[in-house]
């Protein structure tokens, strides 16, 4: 798309401001069934939302791969706005005098042929099946994706990124006289090379193995290690809470406490959209703001809230350049980068000796309609491992895991230093609390 020209023909028919925001996407897929090759898949799109203001109100229109003319363009945009007749502000950004450099985009993904591609996911699933002779893996799987971002208004605004990773899936089943388990386990590389399938079998292995031979414990307050894995689940779940939205919509318990101790003086939480741990960076938002990383929570102290430029003049302040679509043609909400729990100091296994006698939570289930984020209630179906001595003792399922969130980050006694993303933009380290209701027999 001739932007340039755009830009000048909307000024020519009365359209003040115009923006593109472009998003060109490939991805592929190789599914595993029974060691058999399932399916291939790739796809490429190349999308275009158009913004543009006419007469006071902000018309728009929707383009896939280049089919509209830039005269159709123009004249979608002029008819959509002329139906809008409730006056609400709108926000084409001019841009910022300087933006983050990121890391030149180095995936390799291209260069590796589908035959190395397939045959990576075929060992997959033999490895798994060698390592122990109750498991098998009856589904694996491998995707790439790659993107590239592109946002330019007629205010001056012209920002780019590309990004992409590759992500290996191991779906396995543990079969051992009655009982039944099933688990998986997932890997994300920025780089071909950088899959290790023995590792992910491994570890997929281990998680399944585990769990055999596991019952209920009897209900109380357990002086408790929650994984990693959970704290994410959990940290995403009330995510929402931190953002200018929710204060707005009277959903979150934080409103009204900025500069006070909300959770214990250990805990700090990040929002980083430059963060090389997590699977993707950002150097601007979807409104063209510049990004930058925020402490949220310093030591327990709650500092800000995350803001798009919308939610900013509606509480008289700034944006901090948390501006995200859901989807190419969505409107902008409030969403967190790359937001993380500060790690700590300690291993694992330093938590489970400080635990002493214990619980270690290693899965949920339920986070959509067991948690309350107003309160921050949540009641969770969950398995784990006893802590005996300070070492890992017997599985345990069939358990409820009870909580409150705030409550949970105020009785924090140790983090461990294992912080994890994941595939995700969420991350936080294994954390050892107090106490948490632990319902069983």
């Amino acid at each position: 798309m001739d932007t340039k020209l755009l830009f000048e023909k909307a000024k020519e028919a009365g359209i003040n401001e115009i923006e593109v925001y472009r998003v060109k996407t490939t991805r592929s897929e190789i599914g595993v069934f029974n060691h058999q090759i399932e399916n291939l898949t790739s796809s490429t799109s190349d999308v275009s939302y158009i913004r543009g203001a006419f007469n006071g109100h902000l018309g728009s229109v929707y383009v896939e791969n280049n089919k509209l003319s830039v005269d159709e363009i123009i004249s979608i945009i002029k008819d959509n706005a002329s139906l809008i007749n409730i006056n609400e502000p709108y926000f084409i950004y001019p841009g910022d005098e300087s933006y983050p450099e990121l890391k030149p985009y180095e995936g390799d993904f291209d260069s590796h042929s589908l035959a190395e591609k397939s045959d990576m996911v075929l060992a997959l699933a033999k490895k798994v099946e060698e390592i122990n002779e109750f498991v098998s893996c009856p589904e694996a799987e491998y995707s790439e994706s790659s993107f590239e971002y592109v946002i330019e208004n007629s205010n001056g605004l012209a920002v780019s990124k590309k990004g992409g990773y590759g992500v290996l899936v191991a779906s396995v089943l543990g079969k051992k006289a009655e009982e039944v388990k099933s688990g998986y386990e997932i890997q994300l590389a920025k780089k071909f090379a950088e899959f290790d399938i023995e590792k992910l079998a491994l570890d997929a292995v281990d998680g399944v193995v585990s769990k055999f031979g596991a019952s209920p414990i009897v209900s109380g307050n357990y002086k408790t290690v929650v994984k990693n894995s959970v704290v994410r689940s959990l940290l995403g779940a009330f995510a929402g809470i931190f953002t200018a939205e929710a204060v707005i919509r009277k959903m979150s318990f934080l409103e009204g406490k900025e500069g006070t101790q909300v959770f214990g003086s250990n805990i700090s939480i990040v929002d980083d959209p430059l963060c090389e741990l997590a699977p993707s960076q950002d150097s601007f938002d979807d409104e063209g703001v510049s990004a930058k990383t925020k402490t949220v929570v310093e030591n327990g102290v709650f500092k800000t809230f995350l803001h798009n430029l919308k939610t900013a003049k509606m509480m008289n302040t700034v944006t901090t350049g948390n501006g995200y679509k859901a989807g190419v043609s969505s409107g902008v909400g409030v969403r967190p980068s790359n937001f993380y729990v500060v790690p700590g100091q300690k291993s694992l296994d330093d938590l489970f000796a400080e635990c002493g006698n214990g619980f270690y939570l290693t899965d949920v289930q339920g986070l959509h309609a067991g948690i309350n984020v107003i309160s921050g209630d949540f009641s969770l179906q969950a398995q784990g491992f006893e802590i005996v001595d300070g070492k890992l003792g017997k599985p345990v399922n069939l358990v409820v895991a009870s909580g409150n969130f705030k409550k949970l980050f105020n009785e924090v006694l140790s983090l461990g230093n294992d912080l994890v993303f994941k595939t995700g933009s969420i991350g936080a380290p294994s954390i050892l609390v107090s106490e948490l209701s632990i319902s069983g027999k």
